[in-house]
């Protein structure tokens, strides 16, 4: 008859290791941004360009 396995006791410290800062957590969870078109880049750098421009 196979022995029965210990539950294993609940982990008393945070899961995150040691060391770790705030910062690697923020940039984790954070979601990435939607990829833009090339076209869309270009005409932006445009009219960024023009508004310089007419300043």
């Amino acid at each position: 008859m196979a022995r029965k396995k210990k539950a294993m006791p609940a982990p008393t410290q945070p899961t995150t290791p040691p060391g770790r800062s705030t910062l690697h957590e923020v940039l984790r969870s954070r979601k990435a941004a939607p990829h833009r078109r090339r076209s869309e880049k270009r005409t932006a750098q445009k009219l960024k360009r023009d508004l310089e421009g007419d300043s």
